[in-house]
């Protein structure tokens, strides 16, 4: 009997097996031969190539690759340049279309890439009938895509497009959390030597000197965060530690609290200034790009910093201490909560995309469910996935569009 949680189970060995490989600070053509190999066993694809953009930005090159044949792997970097936007004689291929395009794209016979594309020659000579292509999309850009390849005829199904899509946005966080990791770790080696140089200085800059070796513990407990993956409520567990504060992320649109530290699980209770917040009243134009805000608040004290997603101002982070307790506040109070923001910010569009990954999927669900579509088993497994049990008895209500609308969902609810 086949477990109907193999492929969830696949996916979840899948990403342990990449993280280590991350972890041991493998080479990065290693770890992008790890993403190949478990592309293929995840979606059903005979061979995976990692393409990359080169450093202008333009061009496609194959990074890494699994079941692909060295003549092969040459064809595609030699043959022409695999352009991103092409020019009117140039050939389009799927992979440059989904970087393009920021989509999946799937081509189901190499014949419609057209009889003048050089590729379409070579993917006969490798027995290539079918292309699947993911963009690796993240909130920073497009870093590349994964392109599978079938021997045979092959459709497809959701539930392969879904985790090949998965896989996808897992490696851009992994490619970028390697970057981070190596900036991180050049910055940590000179903060090590700007502290060796410290201790030979002079008694009046011992001060400043146990304030930047603070810093750096706030920037490990950084680099340890993002690659823990601690989540949006482990960050603000995070900075409510550092700061001994209570920490309160609200929308920039109508004040509606989306996340908080859990201040009774460290052992502090509630500033009474948190009950009572101004919702963004008394900012005035406080904006993305902008230091950390220092108010009053009654028997507390509130910094408050505007964060933004793509240039848009998405949140306001507050960060609130007792004013009794500012004798012992830590060093570079807006330093720490600057150092912090990228990642908050990071940790909510993820969570926010994750609800919006989610929303599809449900959707998706529910049109083959009601328009009969896929296998019995594959829209099992599906609705599990998302939570739902399809062995029980479920109502369909359908909500007609309109102004009627919303009485039909509050009448349902």
């Amino acid at each position: 009997m086949s477990d109907p949680d193999g492929p969830r189970t696949e996916w979840m060995n899948a990403a342990a097996d990449v993280l280590r490989g991350l972890n041991a600070d493998e080479e990065p053509a290693a770890l992008l031969r790890r993403v190949a190999r478990h592309t293929c066993a995840l979606t059903g694809v005979d061979s995976c190539a990692v393409m990359l953009l080169d450093e202008t930005g333009t061009r496609l090159v194959t990074r890494a690759s699994h079941g692909l044949t060295e003549a092969y792997r040459h064809d595609l970097d030699s043959l022409a340049p695999m352009l991103v936007h092409p020019t009117a004689h140039a050939p389009d291929v799927p992979a440059a279309q989904a970087v393009r395009e920021r989509r999946t794209v799937v081509l189901s016979d190499v014949d419609g890439l057209g009889e003048d594309s050089p590729w379409r020659a070579a993917a006969g000579r490798e027995g290539i009938h079918s292309i699947l292509a993911v963009p690796l999309d993240a909130d920073d850009g497009c870093a590349g895509v994964l392109v599978g390849y079938t021997r045979r005829a092959h459709r497809f199904a959701a539930s392969e497009l879904a985790l090949a899509e998965l896989m996808a946005q897992y490696v851009a966080t992994v490619l970028r959390a390697a970057r981070v990791k190596e900036v991180q770790r050049s910055t940590i080696a000179q903060l090590e030597k700007t502290n060796a140089e410290l201790t030979t200085a002079v008694e009046s800059l011992h001060h400043e000197r146990a304030q930047r070796e603070w810093a750096e513990a706030q920037d490990r407990r950084l680099v340890a965060l993002l690659l823990d993956d601690a989540g949006l409520d482990g960050v603000l567990d995070a900075l409510a530690d550092a700061l001994a504060a209570t920490v309160v992320l609200e929308s920039a649109e109508d004040g509606t609290v989306l996340a908080r530290s859990a201040d009774a699980a460290a052992g502090r209770e509630r500033p009474a200034a948190t009950a009572a917040l101004p919702l963004g009243r008394e900012l005035g134009t406080l904006g993305p790009g902008s230091s950390p805000v220092r108010l009053e608040l009654g028997n507390a004290h509130a910094w408050v910093l505007a964060l933004a997603v793509a240039g848009e101002a998405v949140a306001r982070l507050w960060v609130i201490r007792d004013r009794d307790a500012g004798a012992g506040a830590p060093p570079l109070v807006r330093s720490v909560i600057e150092r912090f923001a990228p990642l908050v910010a990071l940790e909510l569009h993820k969570r926010r995309h994750a609800a919006d990954a989610a929303l599809r999927l449900t959707r998706d669900l529910a049109v083959d469910l009601v328009s009969g579509g896929g296998r019995d088993r594959d829209l099992r497994d599906r609705a599990r996935a998302l939570g739902h049990d399809l062995t029980r008895p479920h109502t369909v209500v359908l909500v007609p569009a309109g102004a009627a609308a919303t009485r039909c969902a509050r009448a349902a609810h």
